[in-house]
């Protein structure tokens, strides 16, 4: 396979998570949107949490999302082909770690019944 066409494939999820991020920012405002938005158990309590997880997403996908894209390409770049089935375990463990980041964020904030926590 093709250098540049590993390094392609291999970028495929920082990019999705790039587009995740700027829908949940700019088009998942409706609370319980049909079509658009992160849905979880406790993102859909409210509009709050709806409003706070969408907007959290958006900031870890981007993040994530930037950090991988810059990390695959130098080490696909440095150590060639070899590396492709570790950095796609490497991108979906991220990808899961953001999810768990927003869900344990949502937590923090909010109450089981999605009301705002005082501290």
């Amino acid at each position: 396979m093709n250098l540049w066409i590993a390094l392609l494939i291999i970028e495929i999820i920082p990019i999705l998570m790039w587009i995740v991020g700027g829908v949940c920012e700019n088009k998942a405002l409706n609370f319980k949107n049909q079509g658009i938005g992160y849905r979880s158990k406790f993102s859909g309590k409210n509009k709050y949490t709806w409003e706070y997880a969408n907007k959290m997403v958006a900031k870890v996908a981007g993040g994530v999302g930037t950090l991988l894209f810059i990390i695959n390409a130098i080490i696909i770049m440095m150590f060639g082909l070899a590396t492709l089935i570790i950095l796609l375990a490497i991108n979906l463990l991220c990808g899961f770690l953001a999810i768990l980041i927003v869900e344990k964020s949502l937590k923090k904030k909010f109450d089981s019944s999605g009301k705002i926590k005082n501290n």
